[in-house]
């Protein structure tokens, strides 16, 4: 749990140099020049954490498979599904020809786990500040994913 915690701040930190680095073209050119570097670290820290919870996710699989929904059938297919599409989307995201995909089938991935499971189980216990925050880290995961996704859209808006 400590590392799953700790791997979540790193990954907000990540989250907070893809946006910087994502804005830095319109900034002087000190932050144009930093903008490369901001977002690889960035993709570093979030690509780390989708590595360890794929881990954690065949560690505990059986906890894990406790979390997916009671209607959705074969939970633990669909735990290590998601373990290995963390994986693949973690090195696929450094992989120029593959980045785009990567990025964006992963901010798919976690926005479909915001809706069936992270915000049921934080609405089902408005309370529990674990729910309500797991909720929230998901939320910018999944931007984080998007802005690598489109970030030549972002630096170069014509082509």
């Amino acid at each position: 749990m400590i590392w799953t915690n700790a791997g979540k701040a790193l990954v907000l930190a990540g989250v907070s140099l893809i946006a910087a680095g994502s804005v830095a073209k319109e900034e002087p050119k000190t932050c144009v020049k930093l903008s490369v570097p901001m977002i690889s670290l960035g993709k570093l820290f979030l690509s780390g954490f989708f590595i360890l919870a794929a881990i954690m996710h065949f560690i505990y699989a059986d906890f894990v498979a406790t979390l997916i929904p009671t209607w959705i059938p074969a939970h633990l297919f669909w735990t290590y599904f998601a373990a290995i599409a963390l994986i693949a989307g973690a090195v696929g995201m450094f992989i120029p020809k593959t980045e785009f995909y990567a990025a964006a089938l992963s901010a798919l991935m976690i926005f479909l786990w915001v809706i069936l499971l992270h915000a049921p189980r934080a609405l089902a216990d408005l309370h529990n500040a674990n729910e309500t925050t797991a909720f929230f880290e998901a939320l910018a995961m999944c931007g984080a994913c998007l802005l690598i996704a489109f970030k030549k859209k972002i630096h170069e808006p014509n082509k």
